[in-house]
């Protein structure tokens, strides 16, 4: 089960590169190609160390000032 106590990290069968200023990223395990928009892309950085649901919400919240509730879905 996934709680705001889980910790997530990038997986690194998924590359990912900036073209014209929008990060793309591909799964190397479905084939799959995935346009991400700038909150997206807030979050992979994020991710590029191990942190909890909760640290990157937090991060999320600080920035964006938007609801615990908002963020947590």
């Amino acid at each position: 089960m996934i709680t705001m106590n889980t910790h997530v990290t990038r997986d690194e069968e998924v590359y990912h590169q900036n073209i014209d200023s929008e990060l793309v990223m591909m799964s190397i395990t479905s084939g799959r190609y995935y346009g991400v928009n700038p909150l997206g892309q807030e979050i992979w950085e994020q991710l590029k160390e191990l942190r909890s649901l909760q640290e990157i919400c937090n991060q999320i919240i600080q920035k964006y000032d938007v609801p615990q509730e908002d963020c947590q879905r």
